[in-house]
């Protein structure tokens, strides 16, 4: 369903980080929560209910004398790359209804939005208590429909606000699919509710220790709230998880420099750029 998510610090003296006082504010690192279409926490446009950012002091590990990185733009990767793959439904077992959810991801792959429903669809109709096609048809609907991106940027989608209650109906059917909930969580971050995410997010870590998009979800959600401390284990875990990936590592920068760990923010950084050296980002 949800794909990238970035984190932007406030400016001048609420900003997380601060190079020179009141000059204009750097550019903010992202921290993207990483699978299908992306999603993006923005705490500069933070909803009136979200915390702000701990203001923090100059960093005390903060590299002398610059902290350029040492990775040319135009290099060659010199590490694995290994993205993130699709997120899918099916569990393999081989009855009539998985093998239309195994067809249904393999659409949704392609970016078959339409086709990818229409085998959820069918699924669900064969096996109406399996929580996995209601999943499936909300990943599909919120990729066709193309849904925002930003933290909060939808408190009033009728499009999200019908996820969250297919998925919550999801939930019900199976308290133990990680899938419903891991989506749930992100539903309810775009619509701005990120107290009500973090417990669908931390059921799905409890349920999914191995998922390294779990982590990043709760990671984004915690720093949506505020609590850097408790984001960055739940983003180093997800770095740990999936070390090709170069969106996980630079989640997890992203979140050491905002709480003032610049050193091993840039070692971060260095290890994104290994991987994805002609990444813009």
């Amino acid at each position: 369903m949800l794909r990238d998510a970035s984190i932007l610090g406030t400016a001048c003296a609420a900003a997380a980080f601060a190079l020179v006082a009141c000059a204009p504010a750097p550019p903010q690192p992202e921290v993207r929560s990483y699978t299908h279409p992306p999603l993006n926490v923005v705490t500069a446009a933070r909803s009136p209910s979200t915390p702000p950012l701990d203001a923090g002091a100059p960093p005390a590990d903060a590299a002398p004398g610059g902290s350029g990185s040492s990775v040319p733009l135009d290099a060659a990767p010199t590490q694995v790359a290994a993205e993130s793959p699709p997120p899918t439904v099916a569990r393999g077992n081989g009855t009539p209804a998985d093998k239309l959810l195994a067809e249904g991801d393999a659409l949704f792959a392609r970016g078959d939005w339409a086709a990818a429903e229409k085998a959820y669809k069918k699924a669900s109709a064969l096996e109406p208590r399996d929580p996995a096609g209601i999943v499936g048809q909300v990943r599909a609907r919120l990729g066709r429909e193309g849904a925002p991106v930003e933290f909060a940027a939808a408190p009033k989608s009728s499009v999200l606000a019908a996820a969250v209650r297919d998925l919550g109906r999801a939930v019900k059917l199976d308290d133990r699919y990680a899938p419903a909930h891991l989506e749930l969580g992100r539903a309810q971050l775009v619509l701005g509710k990120a107290n009500e995410a973090m417990a669908s997010l931390r059921r799905a870590v409890e349920l999914a220790p191995g998922d390294p998009e779990a982590h990043t979800a709760l990671g984004v959600g915690l720093v949506a709230q505020g609590q850097l401390d408790a984001a960055v284990p739940a983003l180093t875990r997800a770095a740990e998880l999936a070390p090709g990936d170069a969106a996980r590592q630079t989640n997890l920068g992203a979140a050491l420099l905002l709480k003032g760990r610049t050193a091993e923010a840039i070692r971060a950084f260095e290890r994104a750029a290994r991987i994805a050296p002609r990444d813009a980002r």
